[in-house]
């Protein structure tokens, strides 16, 4: 059982609002297309002009603010996209650079898509257990409108932009540190590779670029919804009571619920057919949408300013991701 201590916890939020009822009127629909379709009634773009480490960096600034925390307290830096600024560096050191930490600071990138917020958070929980690092940040940002497929009305009007980050450094080595004292009691990770192909961009990498024959869709986000929510139903429940079991602990022992806010159905299915308390699930859905790799930090931000990240309070987070993967973690707080 990993313990360290939350010290920020911030989002920043694009600064274009784009209503369903934009969408209809821009795309020629009926009004109260889109909402009925998506389950969102607005989501955020970011503006052309502001870059996605720009973004991310902000997320950390409103951190280290809220932490009281320079940027020259920071001893390694974490970021995470499911799709990230360009192929070759890593976010990281762009996000770095918009920072100006100091000359030296480490900053390296994980990509899990929408999971690579809870890969990141235990990867660096388990750095602070080594005494490696004193404090940590990590950055969740995704530019989803940037890739979309606008014929495609089943997954395009879901996703919205978004950037979180933590701030999370050693219970040992604080003297009189702020923040939140939490536990790790558990975490579980699994990967079903029959669903690699369900959620995609093709091109970017090695298998579809310049040198090879591709169309503009390759570069654009595809997703087999059906196929999505098929196996997610197969696996989650057994996944679920594995995680339970690994800490000793019922569904009704969890006081709050920190999912990814991955579609309408499946937010819907939580609510309604999981067997956790309906009133523990925090849903920004509709006013986000899906934020992809910051779906999770960020629900974890309004759980917070909701009061439920309080002293005693057990927190699921769990959510799926391309792959397919479903990864969860659960904090005694």
């Amino acid at each position: 059982m990993a313990s360290f201590i939350i010290r920020g916890l911030a989002i920043a939020q694009a600064d274009r609002k784009i209503t369903s009822a934009q969408l209809d009127e821009e795309l020629g629909l009926k009004s109260g297309y889109i909402a009925k379709r998506s389950g969102v009634q607005h989501r955020f773009y970011l503006n052309a002009k502001t870059s996605q480490s720009e973004f991310a960096a902000t997320a950390v600034k409103q951190a280290l603010k809220q932490a009281h925390l320079r940027k020259s307290d920071l001893d390694l830096l974490i970021s995470t996209s499911a799709v990230p600024e360009q192929a070759i560096p890593s976010t990281a050191c762009f996000v770095a650079h918009h920072l100006g930490l100091p000359k030296g600071t480490p900053a390296f990138d994980i990509n899990a898509s929408c999971l690579g917020f809870l890969v990141s958070l235990f990867t660096a929980i388990n750095l602070l257990e080594t005494q490696a690092y004193k404090r940590i940040a990590v950055v969740a940002s995704d530019l989803a409108s940037r890739g979309l497929n606008w014929n495609d009305l089943h997954s395009a009007p879901i996703f919205g932009d978004g950037a979180a980050a933590i701030i999370i450094e050693s219970a040992t080595q604080a003297v009189n540190s702020e923040g939140k004292i939490a536990n790790c009691l558990a975490y579980l990770f699994e990967t079903y590779a029959e669903g690699r192909h369900f959620c995609e961009i093709k091109a970017g990498g090695t298998r579809i670029n310049s040198t090879t024959e591709m169309t503009e869709t390759d570069f654009q986000f595809a997703m087999d919804g059906k196929a999505v929510f098929k196996i997610a139903m197969q696996k989650l429940e057994k996944f679920i009571e594995k995680l339970l079991a690994q800490a000793n602990l019922t569904y009704q022992d969890i006081d709050c619920v920190v999912l990814h806010q991955a579609s309408h159905l499946g937010m819907e299915h939580a609510i309604h057919r999981m067997k956790f308390k309906p009133d523990t699930i925090v849903n920004i859905y509709s006013e986000h949408g899906n934020q992809v790799s910051a779906s999770i930090p960020t629900t974890l931000f309004y759980a917070d300013q909701q009061g439920k990240l309080a002293k005693g309070n057990k927190v699921l987070l769990l959510g799926t991701a391309a792959g397919f993967s479903i990864g969860g973690m659960i904090l005694g707080l």
